[in-house]
């Protein structure tokens, strides 16, 4: 596909109507307990969702409290149970926090020779992320830069593996 298509330089996303009753609701107000039941309800509506979409990003847009990132983008503990592992008998966090703190954004190459977008930060445990998708989203999001083809293949090979619980 890629080699089809070339690089793409935009992911879209779905709107998941488990996070968004009120969408449901306005859909579909007999709340279907199937899952495709839903899935063919926001197709079939895709108008009211593109306007519940671009409704709650205006409503976003209006309101001006950033603290609502500090509390909800952080990775706020580690446990056993949940990210830490043992490497050479030290536990780390499987998702690399805290991460490294930078004044400013850079592109690195790697020891593979592919390119990495580190951006700035000034708390170690804040993910990256988009303040306009991250609120109108309600789900997690964390920001991945693809900036080369082996990372575009990895990355679509890891989402289209990943099981959904």
């Amino acid at each position: 596909m890629i080699d089809t298509l070339g690089l793409p330089t935009i992911f879209t996303h779905r709107a998941t109507d488990h996070q968004w009753p009120e969408l449901a609701h306005l859909i579909c107000p007999e709340d279907p307990v199937d899952e495709q039941a839903r899935a063919r309800a926001v197709i079939n509506n895709a108008a009211v969702a593109d306007w519940f979409f671009t409704y709650r990003i205006q409503r976003f847009q209006r309101r001006r409290d950033r603290s609502y990132y500090a509390t909800y983008k952080r990775h706020t503990r580690c446990s056993e149970s949940y990210c830490l592992h043992t490497r050479n008998g030290k536990q780390e966090c499987r998702f690399g926090y805290p991460k490294n703190l930078q004044a400013q954004t850079t592109i690195n190459i790697t020891e593979e020779e592919e390119p990495v977008i580190l951006t700035a930060r000034n708390d170690g445990m804040l993910n990256s992320f988009n303040p306009i998708q991250i609120i109108s989203w309600r789900a997690n999001v964390d920001m991945q830069y693809i900036v080369s083809r082996n990372r575009v293949v990895r990355y679509c090979t890891k989402y289209v593996t990943k099981s959904e619980t």
